[in-house]
C-alpha cells in the first residue's frame, strides 16, 4: 500500500509537470508568432517537444510495469546472441553510442528458454543506461556484455566504466523514481525498478 501510494503521488506529479509546462510554453509560442518573433517561437516549441518526449518515456515505463503485474507470459526459445546483437544495433542511434566500445562474449550457443519481453526489456535498459551515463572523462569508454552457463542457469552481465552510482545511493538503486544523474539525462526514475521487477518475473 505504501508503495502504491508513493507511486500514485509521483506519477500524478510527473505526468502533470510536462503538461503544465507545455501549456505555458504553447502560450509563449503563440505570442511570439503573433509578434513575428520566430526565434522565440522555435525555442518554445523545442522545449514543448522535449517535455512531450519525457512524458512519452514515462508513459512507456508505466505501461511496461503494468504488463509485468498483469500479464502472464509464456517462456519461449530464444537465441541470446541474436537478442544482444539486435539490441546493440537499436542503440546505435543514441547520442554517445559511437564513442563507446561495446564488446560481447556470449558463451551460450544453444537456445535458452525465457520470458522474452522481461529479458529483452532488462538488457535494453542496462545497455541504454550504460550509453547515456558514460563518463566523458574516461579515455576508453567501454561496455562489456558477457553470458555463460552456470550449471542450468544463464548468467548475464552488463559492465561499463561510466559514471556509475555513488556508494551512498546504492541502497536506493532499485527503488521507484530514483534519478542519480539528472543533469546528464532525464529518465523516469523507473528503469532500475523495472529491471528488478523483471528479474522477479523471470
Amino acid at each position: 500500500n505504501a508503495e502504491l501510494t508513493e507511486f500514485s503521488y509521483r506519477i500524478s506529479h510527473d505526468l502533470r509537470a510536462p503538461v503544465i509546462s507545455s501549456s505555458g510554453l504553447s502560450d509563449a509560442a503563440k505570442e511570439a508568432i503573433r509578434e513575428g518573433d520566430n526565434k522565440s517561437a522555435f525555442i518554445a516549441l523545442n522545449h514543448i517537444k522535449s517535455s512531450m518526449t519525457k512524458l512519452e518515456n514515462l508513459i512507456e515505463d508505466i505501461i511496461a510495469l503494468t504488463k509485468i503485474k498483469l500479464v502472464d507470459i509464456e517462456e519461449e526459445e530464444i537465441s541470446l546472441n541474436a537478442m544482444v546483437f539486435e539490441i546493440i544495433q537499436e542503440m546505435d542511434s543514441l547520442e554517445n553510442a559511437k564513442d563507446i566500445e561495446i564488446t560481447t562474449d556470449i558463451k551460450i550457443e544453444k537456445p535458452i528458454y525465457v520470458k522474452r519481453v522481461f529479458l529483452q526489456q532488462s538488457l535494453e535498459n542496462l545497455i541504454s543506461n550504460a550509453i547515456k551515463y558514460y563518463n566523458p572523462a574516461e579515455k576508453n569508454p567501454q561496455i562489456q556484455i558477457t553470458a555463460h552457463l552456470d550449471k542450468r542457469e544463464c548468467m548475464i552481465c552488463v559492465r561499463d566504466n561510466g559514471l556509475g552510482i555513488a556508494e551512498e545511493y546504492r541502497a536506493k538503486m532499485f527503488q521507484m523514481f530514483q534519478r542519480f544523474h539528472p543533469q546528464v539525462s532525464f529518465g523516469s526514475g523507473l528503469g532500475l525498478y523495472l529491471i528488478l521487477s523483471n528479474v522477479h518475473a523471470l
